[in-house]
This record gives C-alpha cells, sequence and structure tokens, in this order.
C-alpha cells in the first residue's frame, strides 16, 4: 500500500475490497471481518471520491489485509489519521499479526508507530542499512528524545 495508491473510483469501498479476494470462497465474511476491524463497516457504500484522507487510508489497508497475504507491504499506512484512531488501528493491527503471524515491511517516519507493533528495524541512510534489531535497541535515541519532547 503506498502514499499514492488508489481505490477503483467506480466501486464502493467494500466491492473495492472484495476485489482483493473474489476467488476466495467466504469473501463475503473475511470482507466484513476486515472492514469491522478497521472500524470501516459505515464506509462500504460510499465511493473513494466521497472519503476523507484517513477513510481512504483505512479502506487500502483492508483491501490489502483482506485476502490474508503471505507478505504485507505498507508505506506510511497511518499518516493522516487521528491519534486516536491511528492508536486503535495499530492496536487492531498487532492483534491481527499475533493471530495471523504475517511478515510486515512497512515504511514510515514515525517511531512511536514502530514501538507499537513491536517491530523489528532496519534503519537506511543515503540507501545503506545503518542499523537493524528490535525497535528498542535501534530506536532507544530517538524514543528518548521523544519522550523528553513529551515531558
Amino acid at each position: 500500500m503506498g502514499q499514492r495508491s488508489v481505490l477503483f473510483p467506480h466501486l464502493t469501498v467494500l466491492e473495492n475490497v472484495r476485489f482483493s479476494i473474489r476467488a476466495m470462497a467466504n469473501g463475503h465474511r473475511r470482507c466484513a471481518e476486515v472492514l469491522e476491524m478497521l472500524q470501516a463497516t459505515h464506509l462500504g457504500e460510499r465511493h473513494p471520491q466521497e472519503l476523507s484522507g484517513g477513510e481512504v487510508q483505512r479502506a487500502l489497508l483492508a483491501r490489502a489485509l483482506a485476502p490474508a497475504p503471505k507478505l504485507l507491504l505498507l508505506d506510511e499506512p497511518f499518516v493522516g489519521l487521528e491519534m486516536a484512531l491511528r492508536t486503535t488501528l495499530l492496536e487492531s493491527l498487532r492483534s491481527y499479526l499475533v493471530e495471523k503471524p504475517t511478515p510486515v515491511l512497512s515504511v514510515t517516519h514515525d517511531v512511536s508507530e514502530v514501538f507499537a507493533l513491536n517491530a523489528e528495524v532496519t534503519v537506511l541512510h543515503r540507501g545503506r542499512v545503518t542499523e537493524q534489531g528490535t525497535a528498542r535497541a535501534v530506536l532507544a535515541e530517538q524514543r528518548e528524545q521523544m519522550l523528553q519532547i513529551l515531558n
């Protein structure tokens, strides 16, 4: 899911999510589960042009999760969401990943997102890996700086 990913404009949110799992036997139920997990059930009958940026983000994430992928690629999946919703969706995604272990390659600039997902981190600088390890180990300094700002 990239920052420029788009939904099919002629389809509703539900149809966009269904499109990703059209061959699944339990597709209707799966769509409902994923939309509910992302607090997006109410968006099902709306078209992309009727959505806010945050609602588009949730619809895109639902479309990415619906087929239960073996690998999930995300690019700033929570950018533009208000903090309370971001926190809720991060918790939902973390629970989903515990229930259905799936490797996730996620690009983010939000350190709190990395900690919330308890992620393995690879830091790139000018195209080279500069650090790799657990979020707690690699981002300890950034976390301290963030806590100082908040206090």
